[in-house]
Parts: structure tokens; C-alpha cells; sequence
């Protein structure tokens, strides 16, 4: 766009540069200005951009396609992977508040709960606590309440 700034020319030049800015921005909110002030090192949104165009100028040497393919090519996708970690299960298939309690528990206490979460319930699917691990949350439980209780809470 070397055209005057008063003219036509220039206004249909701006007003074409942002529709393709702005289809090909990843986010329109923060697109790069090319004005003379900003040097293309400003992110702001679109009709700010417009106005710093009319008052400043566009850099001469702005490029917006080389742009696109410059910010497109650096563009790097992150591989996401999931796991699923799951409660041991009451043999019956119900899910009891102290099977969670217990569990909450069991990773929660531990200095890394990452490696026993990687460890014990990634490889324990199947498994499931015994009553004797089930009755003892369930005492915890009992004088933790009490003690609130007691305190008045």
C-alpha cells in the first residue's frame, strides 16, 4: 500500500489488508499492527489497527502474506495424552462415600502423589479395598466428626 492515506486507493487497501488479517489471525482480539509506530511489534484488535493505518502509516516493507506463512510455519502442535486412573470398586458395583474417602486419602497423604497415582491405580483397575481398609476410614471419619462436634463447629 503506497497510496496517499487520503485516498481512495489507501482506504480499500486498509480495509482489504484487515479482512485478511482478520480471517487469518488465530485470534482478530490481537493481530499484529503494521503501522510505521507499531512495527508489526504491537498485537492489538482490529479497528485499533485501522486507525493507527490512518494516523501513522503502514510500514512500506510489511508483508502480510509473508506474515501469515511466518506465524503459521512457527506454529507448534503439542501432543496431548490422556490417563485414566480409577477408584478400586466395591465388589457389589456401588460406590460408597468412604470408597472415595479412602482413595482421596491413599494419594493425597503420600510426598508424591503423581508416582502413586502412576503406580497403584493406574495398574489396579480391578481392585478393591478391603474391609478392613473400609472400616478404618470409616473410624476416622466417626472421631473427626465427633471432634467437630465437640469443638462446636
Amino acid at each position: 500500500m503506497s497510496a496517499d492515506r487520503l485516498s481512495m486507493k489507501y482506504r480499500e487497501g486498509v480495509d482489504l489488508f484487515l479482512e485478511f488479517a482478520e480471517k487469518k489471525a488465530s485470534n482478530p482480539n490481537f493481530v499484529h499492527c503494521p503501522c510505521m509506530k507499531c512495527g508489526d511489534m504491537e498485537r492489538m484488535k482490529i479497528f485499533k489497527i485501522k486507525e493507527h493505518l490512518f494516523r501513522n502509516s503502514i510500514d512500506k516493507s510489511y508483508d502480510a502474506l509473508e506474515r501469515y506463512y511466518l506465524e503459521k510455519r512457527n506454529r507448534r502442535s503439542v501432543a496431548i495424552s490422556f490417563t485414566e486412573y480409577r477408584c478400586p470398586e466395591q465388589p457389589d458395583g456401588n460406590q460408597c462415600g468412604y470408597y472415595s474417602i479412602r482413595f482421596i486419602k491413599s494419594f493425597t497423604t503420600e510426598n508424591n502423589p503423581t508416582r502413586k497415582l502412576e503406580t497403584e491405580f493406574k495398574r489396579n483397575i480391578s481392585s478393591s479395598y478391603t474391609n478392613k481398609e473400609i472400616n478404618e476410614i470409616r473410624d476416622e471419619w466417626a472421631k473427626y466428626v465427633m471432634q467437630m462436634i465437640a469443638a462446636g463447629k
